[in-house]
């Protein structure tokens, strides 16, 4: 992680890899409503390239190199009839490894339920991310500099340690 006190993320156009021109717009509105949704976090700086890479034909971790960024998400939609299928996944953005993906795919009418819930998950999973790498981080400090978040990281991480009495 940088030395600064928050993890750097791009947020990639999602592909359209359908023949239907209706999908299209689809693929471009998950990628800001996912920017936007990430944004929330006081602990993550989003870059939103779904709006700038569209017309270029560079490939995406060139430009993750360039922005040095510790995450990049990218995706694609492909709608075949009624069906449609969205694949996400988010990367690592030294390393370009792959950290999590999925695929989710419904009815054609349930598209937004389908967005909803895959902007809910991803969201999830880079927030248990950025809050792995921030507690790993905060340990390597001295506990005098913490920040409030940082203390309520750690102050989880050592609950989870404690074993619990069933009730």
């Amino acid at each position: 992680m940088h030395s600064l006190d928050y993890i750097k993320l791009a947020v990639f156009p999602f592909e359209d890899l359908s023949l239907r021109n209706d999908l299209s717009i689809f693929s471009r509105a998950f990628g800001n409503e996912l920017a936007t949704e990430l944004s929330r976090f006081n602990q993550s700086r989003v870059i939103n390239f779904t709006n700038q890479l569209v017309s270029t034909n560079s490939p995406i971790p060139a430009f993750s190199d360039e922005s040095n960024t510790d995450y990049y998400i990218q995706g694609s939609f492909r709608g075949e009839k009624d069906l449609v299928r969205i694949n996400v996944q988010l990367y690592d953005g030294r390393s370009q490894f792959l950290i999590w993906g999925n695929r989710m795919e419904g009815q054609l009418s349930e598209v937004n339920e389908i967005q909803e819930n895959l902007l809910t998950e991803v969201v999830s999973v880079l927030q248990h991310q950025i809050n792995h790498d921030l507690l790993s981080k905060i340990k390597r400090k001295p506990k005098v500099e913490f920040r409030a978040y940082e203390h309520w990281l750690h102050g989880m991480d050592e609950l989870k340690k404690v074993p619990w009495p069933m009730i």
